[in-house]
């Protein structure tokens, strides 16, 4: 039953709400949260308590900032976590974790199969040079080059994104045709 103010009490069946529309920027809904309870519990299994809690702090930084930034922030607890290297058989099963947040990405894009290769390549990029820097590297600078590799990659990303919209402007191209004057 509606009340005069216009609100609807818990009876009401005919209230009209808009469709429930999933956030944009944090495609992938419950598939997404599936791969985050997949990265804890992986994180948890390979690094006990404290690699759940990074687990956890993965999921925040996609629910914050989105997948790309989740991935990027998952390897980055990975060397913070093991920064005496991990044996192949870890980073595999923690690679998967992150790849099926990739997958759970990937089912809201409009072009499914582009991204989940993109981001397959950003994957495979930071997930080899995560088992480089940690093997031949100190701590502080294999984390250092993993937000630096992060970095470069996202801003590769951005730059394509932005040609691919057509917002990037050719300088050169934008040159009156005036010839110069002959002396």
């Amino acid at each position: 039953m509606s009340s005069q103010s216009g609100t609807v009490t818990d009876g009401d069946t005919s209230e009209t709400r808009p469709p429930r529309v999933p956030n944009p920027d944090r495609p992938g809904g419950r598939l997404a949260g599936l791969a985050l309870v997949v990265i804890t519990v992986a994180m948890g299994v390979v690094a006990g308590p404290l690699g759940a809690v990074g687990g956890g702090v993965t999921a925040v930084g996609w629910y914050l900032l989105g997948t790309p930034y989740a991935i990027a922030i998952g390897h980055v607890v990975l060397v913070v976590l093991f920064p005496d290297g991990l044996s192949p058989l870890s980073i595999v099963l923690l690679e998967a974790g992150l790849l099926t947040l990739v997958v759970a990405a990937a089912t809201g894009e409009r072009y499914p199969l582009r991204f989940a290769v993109t981001a397959l390549v950003g994957v495979t990029v930071l997930g080899g040079l995560t088992a480089v820097l940690v093997r031949t590297q100190p701590f502080w600078l294999a984390a250092l080059g993993l937000v630096v590799a992060a970095g470069v990659l996202a801003y590769g990303l951005h730059r394509v994104e932005l040609v691919r919209l057509g917002l990037v402007t050719d300088p050169v191209a934008e040159t009156t045709d005036e010839t110069p004057a002959e002396t």
